[in-house]
């Protein structure tokens, strides 16, 4: 119900009016939505109490209800999200065949956990990352540096004066 109301008040009304009472109980509601597949992959042992699309009905249920906080998450964040759906779907799947039978749950969860950490820590640094080379290459003079460099290229092939490899036929690089 609360996902429907959300749905009808962000239709209805544009960004700025939307109901801030519904955006806050949208995440929190969302959170708690996102918690229960791990929650019964935990706990509920019983055969045939839960299928696999009632916990993927769930889990996107839980990032519709999420959806604009997570936009404003690190991409780090929602690696980490992305990865352990995933995990957690593949350790269910897993669990339903005779050699996941014999395995504990709790196993599955601490190695989830690990490989969730490792996501977070590659993912935080690849987001650093791309964060510093794209700060670097929007600093005023490596802009003025490459787009010169880009317009001596043009002249040369346009003039004729290189061949299709243009500046870097000058500087040696190419043929």
């Amino acid at each position: 119900m609360l996902g429907f109301a959300l749905g009808v008040n962000r239709t209805i009304k544009h960004r700025k009016g939307e109901s801030t009472l519904l955006q806050v109980l949208s995440f929190f509601g969302g959170i708690v939505v996102l918690a229960l597949p791990i929650v019964i992959l935990l706990r509920i042992k019983q055969e045939g109490v839960y299928t696999g699309y009632s916990l993927a009905l769930m889990i996107i249920l839980s990032l519709s209800l999420t959806a604009r906080p997570l936009k404003r998450i690190p991409l780090a964040y929602i690696a980490v999200i992305a990865v352990g759906v995933g995990l957690f779907w593949m350790a269910l799947k897993f669990k339903e065949t005779q050699l996941g039978k014999e395995i504990a749950m709790e196993t599955f969860a601490i190695i989830i956990l690990l490989i969730l950490a490792f996501v977070f820590a590659m993912s935080f640094f690849v987001e650093k990352s791309i964060g510093a080379l794209l700060a670097i290459l929007g600093w005023g003079p490596v802009i003025t540096l490459l787009s010169a460099g880009a317009v001596i290229h043009g002249v040369l092939i346009g003039a004729g004066l290189t061949n299709k490899s243009g500046i870097f036929q000058l500087l040696g690089i190419a043929a």
